[in-house]
């Protein structure tokens, strides 16, 4: 919502084009509208804001004294971009996910957190925690935010890469460089 769109309203089979008006309304407001002709044809053009929920949009066309209008049903929504961070942390530490969106987040839509495409539970303030252990290395988390539209799911996403600090292992196994008595070892 409120970001900048384009509508187009086109008819077709006009004559005379040049005596056809056509004005464009959003949400009960005129918009600035373009005409342009081309042969028979006239195509009204106009950029809007829109609003979050659902409004009108209409083309009302008039030649002379008739006039044909066309009504769209329009819903516009925010979906806020996802925010995740966390950072590098060492085995058997505490790793702090956060998973939030810039600003307020809209009461309509979702925030979740996934690690390698598992859903995990975060809590109200979206932060997961975990017991960082060498195996989570590696491990993509992806922060989501979610919207449904008029049956039609939206969404963003934003990923991160766990790091895992751990000590090196050593190798305790001895092995013997000796080559046997009596062998012919060169």
């Amino acid at each position: 919502a409120n970001k900048e769109s384009t509508v187009t309203c086109e008819i077709s089979g006009v004559f005379p084009p040049l005596k056809m008006k056509v004005i464009l309304t959003y949400a009960e407001k005129k918009l600035n509208t373009t005409v342009t002709i081309k042969d028979h044809k006239v195509i009204a053009e106009a950029m809007f804001h829109a609003d979050t929920g659902e409004q009108r949009l209409l083309c009302e066309a008039t030649i002379e004294n008739e006039t044909k209008t066309d009504t769209q049903s329009i819903t516009g929504y925010v979906l806020p971009q996802p925010v995740i961070s966390l950072h590098k942390v060492e085995a058997g530490s505490n790793a702090t996910i956060n998973c939030s969106v810039i600003g307020e987040k809209p009461s309509d839509v979702s925030l979740s957190l996934k690690r390698e495409g598992d859903a995990l539970h975060l809590s109200e303030h979206g932060v997961y925690t975990l017991k960082a252990e060498k195996q989570d290395n590696g491990s993509t988390y992806t922060c989501e935010t979610m919207i449904q539209v008029r049956g039609h799911t939206f969404t963003k996403t934003a990923n991160q890469t766990l790091t895992v600090t751990y000590a090196p292992e050593i190798n305790k196994t001895v092995t013997s460089d000796k080559a046997l008595e009596g062998s012919n070892a060169t």
